[in-house]
């Protein structure tokens, strides 16, 4: 019994002292690890598809459309806007 909590505690001081040094062992925890995959999955991906509003994704197409040519003036953004606003 002496032998195995010499090891686990061995295994934990090195695992401590990897952790003080810089070495990400997060890898070692699995809801962290899937935490960590969800928010990089979110965060990388297209945000068109984080859209969930028919409305948005039509403000979207159209606002697409109108920087086609180039950059967006005043007067197309305000005309844009009294669309979606009516």
């Amino acid at each position: 019994m002496h032998v195995v909590i010499a090891l686990l505690g061995s295994i934990v001081t090195i695992l401590y002292l990897l952790d003080r040094l810089g070495v990400d062992i997060g890898w070692l925890n699995p809801f962290h690890w899937m935490h960590r995959r969800r928010w990089s999955k979110k965060f990388d991906g297209d945000p068109i598809y984080a859209v969930e509003e028919p409305m948005h994704v039509a403000a979207l197409l159209v606002i697409g459309i109108a920087r086609l040519d180039g950059d967006i003036s005043a007067e197309q953004k305000q005309s844009a806007k009294d669309q979606f606003e009516t």
